[in-house]
């Protein structure tokens, strides 16, 4: 019987030379779409520091949680940018004749895994904050760090990612000052559509295990219902505050991420075709309370001082810019940082007056499932 051909074969040794020969690439698919693009830039990407700077530029940007931990948004110009894996030797050679990026990277330290005793103590203090009325909700997160297999490699990491989750924006970049993060995101920011010139955003909050159920029989508890409500609440107020008139706000819905249901609100409006708008935008959204929390100012400053970890990159967002007539942006969930011989999950529980902190750290273990489960299926692979 003959074996079945690999359909990512290119892209997979393409990953492996640009991930070598540390060139800033990123690969991405788009939610329910069945393409792979790859952008490669032959040089080190740009800082910037207004969504104003790349108004006009087509390429992908990745923006952290907060810009308060050291950590810069950069932005991947392509000077090659390709498709699924076809392409043939003359990329291959192309790529050869450049020398291994040289950048001011230094060497990341390895963070350290959460403690259960931290991550309780942190929830317990905030349910009792919103309990007292302080905050009405605060998203705590941590970290696991754990030794990759000798038979890990990432760009089939990355394949295997994009095929188990169809319907999550799935992405593998490395940028030398930022490192090589993966991820499957199931939460829209923004999109804007260039064409016509209107936008969507999401309110996704709520999680819940998937049970043999259809999805839309599962059923929602208090805490998840105002948990989610916070969030759209939030996103209308927003949208009335930018003088966006015309939205439409959808009722919630069950949708499915992997293993997990989430609570979602769709909300679609016009934009204007002037870039400030958008960035106004997007500096009042982000991070959103399904993210941070709410009041939002409090909930971020509450997670900066008492979270031992940097998110770095973490529940921030990222995704294509002007590419395709669309402009597509996503809330960095479900992700893991590759740091040599380990990888860094991350994930955070929604807390409110109603949580119980042990539910919360077993929600944060069914998120981290997403990408460990993935990272642990490495059949029949020769060791990096």
């Amino acid at each position: 019987m003959s074996q079945q051909i690999d359909k990512n074969i290119n892209l997979k040794a393409l990953l492996r030379i640009l991930l070598v020969k540390n060139i800033p690439f990123v690969s991405y698919r788009l939610p329910n779409t069945p393409d792979i693009y790859t952008f490669i830039q032959l040089s080190n990407p740009e800082r910037i520091s207004s969504f104003k700077q790349i108004e006009e530029k087509r390429g992908f940007i990745v923006v952290p949680f907060s810009n308060k931990k050291a950590d810069n948004t950069f932005f991947i110009s392509p000077d090659i940018i390709l498709k699924n894996s076809d392409f043939g030797d003359e990329i291959f050679e192309e790529i050869n004749r450049y020398k291994d990026i040289e950048t001011e990277k230094a060497i990341p330290s390895t963070p350290l895994t959460t403690s259960s005793e931290e991550f309780l103590s942190n929830v317990t203090e905030v349910i009792s904050l919103t309990q007292r009325k302080r905050m009405d909700k605060v998203v705590i997160s941590r970290i696991k760090v754990t030794k990759v297999s000798e038979n890990f490699r990432t760009e089939e990491f990355f394949c295997n990612l994009s095929d188990k989750y169809p319907t999550a924006m799935t992405y593998l970049f490395q940028i030398p000052e930022a490192g090589c993060w993966a991820g499957a995101t199931p939460e829209l920011l923004l999109t804007i559509e260039n064409k016509n010139n209107t936008a969507k955003t999401v309110s996704l909050a709520g999680t819940q295990y998937k049970t043999e159920k259809s999805v839309d029989e599962h059923i929602w508890e208090k805490k998840e219902r105002e948990e989610q409500e916070i969030v759209s609440d939030f996103i209308e107020n927003i949208l009335k505050e930018s003088k966006i008139s015309g939205y439409k706000r959808s009722e919630p819905r069950n949708i499915q991420a992997g293993q997990l249901i989430h609570l979602q609100t769709t909300f679609e409006f016009p934009l204007q075709k002037d870039g400030q708008q958008t960035e106004n935008l997007l500096l009042q959204l982000h991070p959103t309370p399904a993210i941070g929390g709410f009041p939002k100012q409090s909930a971020c400053n509450f997670i900066l001082e008492n979270e031992r970890h940097s998110r770095r990159y973490y529940c921030g967002f990222l995704g294509p810019v002007n590419f395709g007539q669309q402009t597509n942006l996503y809330v960095n969930l479900r992700c893991t940082q590759l740091i040599g011989e380990v990888y860094v999950l991350y994930a955070g529980a929604g807390i409110t007056a109603s949580s119980v902190a042990t539910d919360e750290w077993n929600e944060t273990e069914n998120k981290m499932k997403t990408i460990q489960n993935v990272i642990d299926f490495q059949p029949n692979h020769n060791p990096r």
